[in-house]
């Protein structure tokens, strides 16, 4: 769908790695362009321990509402811009879908949780000799990059040290990984076998084309009804998955 109308349209922007709310300051404050870059704010490790990072939710992307016959130049000329996203002669996003991502993320900035492995955790051992076995956190051994665990082991209490990647928290949060980036390496492969034995949900961002879909509206809305469905959301997109 290209854009003839004489009303601003929304466009998804792809962005230099990183610079998304650079784009994002120049189209909105030297241009006056509306922007919808949602971030999110993370905790992560390094070196120097747990420290949380805000970062963009969509990394290399960003959303702007303008005319395109008329700005399409200023746009490009923006830092950080590096291309207008498009299928085929499509580039307008309908107001529908922006609509729907700004409800469903009311704040500018997403906080998400510290999901890391504390002390007085439950968790079950997922791979080697103990797999299977539950037991409680007593401490973090950062140094060593290992956990240490209570276990009861035929009937009796037993203290072992355990990487953090062996073991699985109780609560089991459900975890979605939507990999989009292909062809698939050995590498990728593998990592995503991991991440399935670990307890991790696969859902490729490969959308279906046995729903009648028509539009490259149809093909989003496919993955992102799917990825809702995982997580119990409800949504309008399309019937939930039977299967």
């Amino acid at each position: 769908m290209s854009d003839h109308s004489n009303h601003p349209s929304w466009h998804c922007l792809r962005t230099q790695t990183k610079r998304e709310h650079i784009a994002a300051g120049m189209l909105a404050g030297q241009y006056e362009v509306e922007v919808f870059c949602p971030r999110i704010s993370q905790i992560k490790k390094t070196r120097a321990g747990k420290k949380r990072f805000t970062e963009a939710l969509f990394p290399s992307y960003i959303f702007a509402r303008f005319h395109y016959e008329t700005q399409f130049r200023k746009i490009m000329h923006a830092q950080g811009v590096l291309q207008i996203v498009a299928t085929g002669d499509r580039r307008v996003i309908p107001e529908h879908i922006i609509d729907s991502l700004k409800a469903s993320l009311p704040e500018d900035v997403i906080e998400a949780p510290d999901l890391s492995i504390e002390p007085g955790a439950e968790i079950e051992i997922l791979t080697g000799s103990l797999k299977g076995l539950n037991g409680k956190v007593l401490a973090a051994m950062p140094a060593k990059k290992r956990v240490e665990v209570l276990l009861d082991f035929l009937g009796r209490e037993i203290t072992v040290a355990i990487h953090p990647d062996d073991v699985i928290l109780k609560e089991k949060r459900k975890l979605i990984i939507v990999p989009r980036e292909t062809p698939f390496s050995t590498i990728h492969l593998k990592n995503l076998l991991a991440l399935d034995q670990a307890g991790a949900h696969i859902l490729p961002a490969s959308p279906g084309f046995y729903s009648g879909q028509k539009t490259f509206e149809d093909l989003v809305d496919f993955v992102v009804a799917r990825i809702l469905d995982q997580l119990n959301i409800e949504q309008g997109l399309m019937d939930p998955y039977q299967g």
